[in-house]
């Protein structure tokens, strides 16, 4: 039987938030390229993606690992609804 050492625990949690970030990269950079549509539908569509994304990661974390994803996770959805709201035109932010 191995056991996973905090180097390893470190790794896994680097992935995970890894992972989340290119999917939020990926989301930001598709919507963004059109810049057509509502912003409304793109939050939701960013936080579709986001949550898909943080199940992903969180199924291959470890129990101790999971909160780590979790954190990362709102970290990230704070920030990316910032980003939102300084890429939407103030005329159609409501």
């Amino acid at each position: 039987m191995t056991t996973e050492t905090d180097r390893d625990v470190d790794i896994r949690e680097l992935y995970a938030r890894y992972r989340v970030l290119k999917a939020i990269q990926t989301q930001l950079l598709l919507t963004t390229a059109a810049r057509s549509g509502d912003p409304k539908e793109f939050v939701q569509s960013l936080m579709l993606h986001v949550e898909e994304t943080f199940r992903m990661a969180k199924q291959s974390a470890t129990a101790g690992q999971s909160q780590a994803v979790a954190d990362s996770v709102d970290f990230l959805r704070d920030y990316s609804m910032r980003l939102i709201a300084a890429l939407t035109p103030n005329a159609t932010r409501q």
